[in-house]
């Protein structure tokens, strides 16, 4: 075993937002999309519930597919879903959690400002690791290796980039 593997390894796992923050009090939000074009879906985490919602027109049929028997899926206009969901956040005093910018731009390109209920966890989530546990920061700094970090579940990995091209091409 090497001498530094002990030293690197962390007596506990810290969590990394020192507030108590209710669960319900934050809606997880992931679009995905291929490069340079509009979302064409979005995964929704909110009030312990998962679902997913359809925002390009060409990817109708999945609400038929065998994923809407395990998990609930819909569709909405890209402007409607961004609009009921900044109305949500707002009445609910929720914050939007994502893992990029991405999210953020999306509700701008529609003239929506949400910087006030917006929270970056890669950028935050990568200084906290730079102020509390730089030796054992995950590399690469992806979700599933933040994941694994914290000891929670993580789930298939797609490949940077690659979830809506594979659901497109239907591999």
């Amino acid at each position: 075993m090497p001498s530094d593997y002990i030293q690197k390894q962390p007596l506990f796992k810290p969590k990394p937002m020192s507030m108590s923050i209710s669960r319900n009090a934050l809606m997880f939000l992931d679009f995905e999309g291929l490069i340079k074009e509009d979302s064409a879906i979005v995964g929704v985490w909110s009030d312990e519930k998962f679902r997913m919602v359809v925002l390009d027109p060409r990817l109708i049929g999945m609400l038929q597919s065998p994923l809407a028997h395990e998990i609930p899926i819909s569709f909405q206009s890209i402007n409607d879903f961004l609009e009921h969901t900044i109305r949500r956040v707002r009445k609910e005093n929720k914050t939007i959690v994502a893992f990029s910018e991405r999210e953020k731009h999306v509700f701008e390109s529609q003239d929506l400002d949400v910087t006030d209920c917006y929270w970056n966890a890669h950028k935050n989530l990568k200084n906290w690791f730079k102020q509390k546990d730089s030796v054992n920061r995950p590399r690469p700094f992806t979700l599933d290796s933040i994941l694994r970090y914290f000891s929670y579940p993580s789930y298939t990995d797609y490949g940077e980039k690659q979830a809506t091209q594979r659901i497109v091409t239907g591999k």
